[in-house]
């Protein structure tokens, strides 16, 4: 079975940020997309990744950055 990548086990709060920011940072919201669909653990994120995907959904640490996902199950 395959894992589900990153943006799908986005959690609904934070994938509503990144929809609502789409719209004032389109260049960001793609790339930070784009990193969560390649990906389906944190460890494979680049340090751009991870500040873009921390703006975009309004996460004010890295630090925090699991409290963004939804386990894996």
């Amino acid at each position: 079975m395959k894992s589900k990548n990153l943006y799908q086990r986005l959690k609904d709060k934070y994938r509503i940020n990144l929809i609502e920011n789409k719209s004032k940072w389109p260049y960001l919201a793609e790339k930070v997309e784009e990193a969560l669909e390649k990906n389906n653990f944190v460890i494979d994120l680049t340090v751009n990744d991870l500040g873009y995907i921390c703006d975009m959904c309004e996460l004010s640490s890295w630090d925090r950055i699991y409290e963004l996902f939804n386990e894996v199950k």
